[in-house]
C-alpha cells in the first residue's frame, strides 16, 4: 500500500476511512482484550470454567489483540501519509502559481510515506513469527491436558465447571459478541483502508466457534 495507490481525488474520505478504520481497531482491540482476559481468569487460572477447551479460548483472542495492536498502529501512519500527500497537492499547486524550484517530493518533512512501507514490510512477518511462537507455546501449554494429550493430571482444570449454566451463559455471550463483529470487521476489509482489520476479524470468529463449541 503506497501512495501511488491514494485516490488523490478524495482524500478527504481516505481520511475519513482511516479515522473509521483505527476505531474499529480501538473497539475490537478492547473486545479481545476483554475477553481473553476473562477467559485466562476464569479458565487456567482460578478453574472455574473446568473445560480445557474453554481455557483455549485465551489463544484466538489473544492473537486477536496483538493483530488489532497492528492494525491501529496502521491506521495510524496510514492516515499520517495520507495527509502528508494532502498537503504536498497543496504545495505542488502553490510551486506552480509562484514558479518555486522547490522539489515537493524531496521534501525531508514528508516521511510518513517512508515509515508506511518500513511498517508494511517488516511489521507484519514479524508479527506473524511472533503468533506462530505464541501458537507453538499454547500447543506445549496443552499438550498434557485432556484436550491434546493422555496424562491424568488436572492441568488446566479438566474437571466440571464449577457453575455449568454461568459458563455457558458466559460462553454464548462472549460467542455472540465475538462473532458479530468479527463478521462485521471481515466484511468491512475489503476496504484498502480496512484490510489490516482482516486477521482481527477471522481470530475473533475463531473465538466464537471455541466458545460455541464450549458452551455445547
Amino acid at each position: 500500500m503506497n501512495g501511488s495507490q491514494l485516490d488523490y481525488s478524495n482524500l478527504s474520505g481516505v481520511l475519513e476511512r482511516c479515522r473509521l478504520s483505527s476505531i474499529l481497531a480501538i473497539l475490537s482491540l478492547i473486545l479481545s482484550a476483554v475477553l481473553a482476559l476473562i477467559v485466562f481468569l476464569t479458565g487456567p487460572v482460578s478453574q472455574w470454567g473446568g473445560f480445557t477447551l474453554y481455557s483455549l479460548g485465551c489463544f484466538p483472542f489473544t492473537v486477536a489483540a496483538i493483530f488489532a495492536i497492528v492494525a491501529l498502529v496502521h491506521s495510524k501512519f496510514y492516515a499520517k501519509m495520507v495527509a502528508e500527500e494532502e498537503e504536498k497537492e497543496l504545495l505542488e499547486k502553490r510551486k506552480e502559481n509562484v514558479n518555486s524550484i522547490l522539489d515537493i517530493s524531496e521534501d525531508v518533512r514528508f516521511t510518513a510515506k517512508r515509515t508506511l512501507a518500513n511498517f508494511d514490510k517488516y511489521v507484519p512477518s514479524s508479527i506473524a513469527v511472533l503468533c506462530f511462537i505464541l501458537g507453538v507455546l499454547t500447543l506445549i501449554y496443552f499438550w498434557d491436558s485432556t484436550l491434546l494429550g493422555f496424562s491424568d493430571t488436572e492441568f488446566l482444570g479438566t474437571g466440571v465447571p464449577k457453575n455449568t449454566m454461568s459458563l455457558m451463559l458466559l460462553c454464548v455471550i462472549a460467542a455472540v459478541f465475538s462473532f458479530f463483529t468479527g463478521i462485521f470487521i471481515v466484511g468491512q476489509s475489503h476496504v484498502r483502508e480496512f484490510r489490516f482489520l482482516r486477521p482481527v476479524g477471522s481470530w475473533l470468529i475463531a473465538g466464537a466457534v471455541v466458545m460455541i463449541v464450549t458452551a455445547a
